[in-house]
């Protein structure tokens, strides 16, 4: 499987001296679909700027083997999603949910909305204080609930009760 997104050695501080990405290395494969979670201020929308070259941090982004990070110059497809079910309301929710599943190519989605992440993604990528904490199988974890209260998140409803009717977790999750 071919990388989509090469980081390495990615650190970026905003002009006021707040560090907000910390030696970031990251590898997302061609069309796999990644959950990016942690608690505000983790640095999850850093990441997705510096990826999309409205912030350049130090070091290293390939998209799809080239250096830069012009997403519209490469390819292959790489969707990045920041809060995408923020202030949505059921419905509305849904429907992006489902648009999510629907789409082919590389997904990137940061949020809070582990919901959606237990519905959406393969892997999971959580930060904290702009480092990676952990990174693997969405259903690992997710399930983790030590893990993510130890980094102020709470387990996804639909994975703490599982017999919540009209739930199908994608893929091999």
């Amino acid at each position: 499987m071919e990388k989509a997104v090469e980081i390495t050695g990615l650190s970026y501080t905003y002009p006021e001296g707040a560090a907000a990405l910390l030696n970031i290395d990251l590898d997302i494969f061609e069309g796999e679909s990644v959950g990016l979670i942690g608690p505000n201020g983790c640095g999850k929308s850093t990441l997705l700027l510096n990826l999309n070259g409205i912030l350049k941090g130090e070091g290293s982004i390939k998209v799809f083997g080239t250096i830069g990070t012009d997403l519209q110059e490469f390819e292959g497809e790489i969707i990045c999603l920041d809060g995408p079910t923020l202030n949505l309301d059921a419905k509305h929710r849904r429907q992006v949910i489902e648009l999510i599943r629907e789409r082919e190519g590389t997904k990137i989605i940061a949020t809070h909305d582990l919901d959606l992440v237990f519905e959406t993604c393969s892997r999971v990528i959580l930060m904290n204080a702009g480092e990676i904490i952990r990174q693997g199988n969405a259903m690992e974890i997710l399930g983790d609930k030590v893990l993510l209260e130890e980094n102020d998140l709470e387990q996804p409803e639909r994975f703490a009760n599982p017999k919540n009717p009209g739930f199908y977790p994608l893929g091999d999750n």
